[in-house]
């Protein structure tokens, strides 16, 4: 099985859907009435590649000059696809 982010260079921009983990709403549940509800989540970024935690991707969504904010971790057991995104161009 390869990897989600094979293909991708760094700072590539990227849209990935992967499965979060979720809560049921807060209260008593009947086990035999009771629904999950998937938690299918989509994530906008540019890949770090050089982030030093395995099997987790790394999205941020704000860089500087040798500086990243907005960092979000997916464990890549969870990630369902990555799709790397074009910009647009500017119109004349």
């Amino acid at each position: 099985m390869s990897k989600p982010t094979a293909g991708l260079r760094a700072w590539d921009l990227v849209l990935i859907e992967w499965q979060d983990a979720f809560d049921a709403q807060a209260g008593w549940h009947d086990v035999d009435g009771y629904k999950e509800t998937q938690a299918l989540v989509k994530s906008v970024g540019y890949y770090w590649a050089n982030a030093s935690l395995p099997e987790y991707v790394v999205l941020v969504a704000t860089r500087g000059i040798g500086q990243v904010s907005q960092v979000t971790h997916i464990p890549e057991a969870m990630i369902k696809s990555v799709t790397k995104l074009q910009a647009r161009s500017k119109p004349k």
